[in-house]
């Protein structure tokens, strides 16, 4: 959709309405001579929208449908395709391991930090060169702040889980978040879900509650819940789901108008700086930890960023409410690796968890 030049607000705002599929065609392909893209290649916030939420789904139907740069497009069906679940298996992989680094360090907070630092260094090249060949719209930049700072308030809440059980805060904020993408993205994003995605959404949230359940029975669920609201970790499990939650719709609206490279080390920068006035003030600890890790830094630099890079690109291709359930193939990666590796006790309410995410993962691909 494109306006005059001598166009204003309100004209735009009865330009959406009568028009709302020309929205999804914000391209430069086909534009008319002497047009301009409204708002910088974007509808601007409507005035005379009845109220703020209306306000957010005119915003968001204004992000490109076709999902990306370059031939990056979003299934017609709006399902998971198997390339976009193969994306993030691969990015469940990548996730485990460094995570599992993460879990070692001495000072999870300086080493989320310092880790962030090494994947800005290299990845700024990459970045770089993407940003200059494939312009975007600053509004773009805007969303990729947004995540920064919500991907602050994470590695915090990250660093505080890895203090307390892992087995009940990891599972926890991992079962929250797709409960709360997929309540979202219907109501603001109007993402297309089939019966059977939501079944297999509903299939994986009970697995990864399952994984921290330790017994099979009513007690037992109850007493987990009860764990979950009362307890400090439970709390903050919960908060951290919501975090999750949070950052993906609006890496999901952001994804759509930059390159996922681009938009995630602008994401990662604001992170950083987040951190940095409290990482400085604390050079001592920082040099420490920094010797300490090593070449593990190397790792969670990579695989942090590369992790979420395939994420990204799946956003790209299949909606959020269905991306997100699926990355709990790490959690279940996490039981394997954790059963066969490091010979940890599996026990009922666990292998009847990571079958559940299986199921759910499968469900979410074939009938999705």
């Amino acid at each position: 959709m494109y306006a005059a030049a001598g166009s204003g607000p309100h004209r735009s705002c009865a330009l959406i309405n009568a028009h709302p599929p020309t929205l999804r065609t914000l391209g430069t392909v086909g534009r008319p001579r002497g047009a301009r893209p409204v708002g910088g290649g974007f509808a601007p916030f409507c005035p005379a929208s009845p109220g703020w939420l209306m306000q957010i789904r005119q915003v968001v139907a204004t992000v490109p449908a076709n999902g990306g740069w370059h031939g990056t497009h979003r299934e017609a069906s709006g399902g998971m395709s198997g390339r976009a679940l193969l994306l993030v298996v691969a990015a469940s992989s990548i996730h485990v391991a460094w995570n599992l680094s993460a879990k070692r360090s001495s000072n999870r907070l300086v080493f989320l930090w310092l880790g962030l630092g090494v994947g800005l260094l290299l990845y700024a090249p990459l970045a770089l060169w993407l940003a200059l060949r494939d312009p975007f719209p600053w509004r773009g930049l805007g969303f990729a702040a947004a995540s920064g700072i919500i991907h602050s308030a994470y590695y915090y809440a990250l660093s505080r889980m890895y203090a307390h059980d892992f087995s009940l805060t990891y599972p926890t904020a991992r079962g929250v978040s797709p409960v709360l993408v997929t309540i979202a993205s219907l109501a603001l994003l109007h993402e297309p879900l089939r019966p059977g995605g939501v079944a297999g959404i509903a299939c994986v949230v009970a697995g990864v509650g399952f994984l921290r359940l330790r017994a099979l029975s009513l007690p037992g669920a109850r007493q987990a819940a009860v764990e979950t609201i009362h307890h400090p970790a439970g709390r903050l499990a919960l908060a951290t789901g919501g975090i999750i939650a949070a950052y993906s719709l609006v890496d999901k609206l952001g994804v759509s108008m930059v390159d996922p490279v681009v938009y995630l080390w602008c994401s990662h920068f604001v992170a950083f700086l987040g951190y940095s006035a409290t990482m400085v003030s604390n050079w001592t600890e920082v040099a420490a930890e920094a010797k300490r890790a090593g070449r593990s830094l190397l790792v969670v630099g990579i695989g942090q960023n590369l992790a979420y890079i395939l994420v990204l690109n799946a956003m790209r291709l299949a909606p959020v409410a269905y991306v997100v359930p699926a990355r709990e193939v790490s959690t279940l990666l996490g039981v394997l690796v954790g059963t066969l590796v490091l010979k940890e006790p599996a026990p009922l309410p666990k292998l009847a968890g990571a079958a559940m995410i299986v199921a759910g993962v499968a469900l979410i691909s074939l009938k999705g």
